[in-house]
Order: C-alpha cells, then sequence, then structure tokens
C-alpha cells in the first residue's frame, strides 16, 4: 500500500512536468530529443532496449510528435580536470553533460550521471570524471533544456521510455494542430 501511495506520489511530480512541458509548446515552441549514448556499442543486454528506444524516437519524428532527434556519442566517461577541460576538443559537450547531470524541475531531477573522484596511488594523481548512463534523453523547447530522462520524481525513477510512453500515449496531442 506504501509503495503504491509513492508510486502515485511519483506520478503526479512527472505529471505536473508534463503540463509545464505542453504549457511551453503550446506557446510556438519548437521541440527536439538529443538522445546521448555512452558507447556506439550498447552494453551486453540493451541491445535490443536501444532499438526500440531509437524505432520508437523514429515512429514519434514520423507523428509529428517530435519535431526532430538527434544522437551524440559521450563516450565511457569525461574527465573533468582544468586540463582535460582546456585541452577538449568540444568544451561545448562538457557544459551539456553538466547541464543534463544538474538538470532540475520542482520535485523531478535527473539522475544517470554519476561524478566521481579517482585517485592513483601509484603515481598520486587525482581528478574528477563523469560517468554518463547508458542512454539518457534531453528533451528542448526551443533550444532550452526542458527535460531529462533518466529522472527521478519525488522518488520514483523514470527511465527515457517513460518519456516516450507518455508520447505515445498522447500526452502532447492538440499541440501544434
Amino acid at each position: 500500500m506504501r509503495q503504491e501511495v509513492h508510486q502515485k506520489h511519483a506520478e503526479t511530480a512527472l505529471d505536473s512536468w508534463w503540463e509545464g512541458y505542453r504549457e511551453r509548446l503550446s506557446e510556438g515552441g519548437s521541440h527536439r530529443v538529443e538522445t546521448f549514448i555512452r558507447s556506439r556499442t550498447p552494453t551486453a543486454g540493451t541491445h535490443s532496449r536501444r532499438t526500440r528506444l531509437f524505432r520508437t524516437l523514429e515512429r514519434a519524428t514520423n507523428a509529428n510528435r517530435i519535431e526532430r532527434y538527434d544522437v551524440t556519442l559521450l563516450g565511457e566517461k569525461l574527465c573533468l580536470c582544468d586540463y582535460c577541460r582546456a585541452f577538449h576538443d568540444d568544451t561545448a559537450l562538457l557544459d551539456t553533460v553538466e547541464r543534463l547531470g544538474s538538470w532540475r524541475d520542482g520535485e523531478i531531477y535527473s539522475t544517470g550521471f554519476t561524478e566521481r573522484e579517482t585517485e592513483s596511488s601509484i603515481t598520486g594523481e587525482r581528478y574528477s570524471d563523469v560517468v554518463p548512463p547508458e542512454i539518457a534523453l534531453g528533451i528542448y523547447v526551443d533550444d532550452s533544456l526542458a527535460g531529462v530522462f533518466p529522472c527521478t520524481a519525488a522518488g520514483g525513477d523514470f527511465r527515457p521510455e517513460a518519456y516516450l510512453d507518455g508520447l505515445a500515449a498522447g500526452r502532447l496531442a492538440g499541440i501544434g494542430d
């Protein structure tokens, strides 16, 4: 019983996010989904999940539920030290990962971006890095980050599929028609 109440509270928090998202889109905003993947090769056991996710994004685009989706390869981990940040060819990617990892809207916030401290007992080196989730969705309205999946809403966890399930269920029906 307690778990049902907890899940209902989490779904209510996610419903609030959907309402805000609909409102922004109803004001004429463009929307796209940026799919962030950790590796070109899915982790063992996740190939069919990734395939379903991309097929669902294609169907959502073809049905005009989203304007477009893009895919960005993040890599296994990104070093956050000042030297690597300055040396990195694409500092915008690090900024994007930091925005994704720190995104929050009321009771809902992104999860899955794990910041770590690494220390070598041999060399004494110490640095920070971030490990992204296997798959993450950045939801953008007018090029502004409006949502991130995976996320936690009021203690309930929502995978990227939760966003896609919402699209398929018609959560944005009537907008832009």
